[in-house]
């Protein structure tokens, strides 16, 4: 996934997703706001919680990312510990 332009990521309840910044620079948000964040290359955000979530990833032509989702196998929720 490194598609130039905007990329709507949704995330499910539950669920985490790891974004990749790979190359250039890419901006992440939630759709409706409140926060957003400016990816370098070689940044890794992650994303979860228990609420669904829809979310917004910019890119520029020069830009390469990847996006990896996690998914519980079980009842409970992912967590992710730094």
């Amino acid at each position: 996934m490194s598609e130039p332009g905007e990329q709507v990521l949704t995330r499910n309840g539950g669920e985490e997703l790891v974004v990749v910044a790979e190359r250039g620079r890419q901006l992440i948000q939630d759709a409706t706001g409140p926060w957003l964040r400016w990816l370098e290359a070689g940044d890794v955000f992650v994303v979860e919680g228990e609420e669904p979530e829809r979310l917004v990833l910019t890119a520029g032509t020069d830009s390469r990312f990847s996006v990896v989702r996690l998914t519980p196998t079980g009842d409970q929720p992912l967590r992710w510990v730094p």
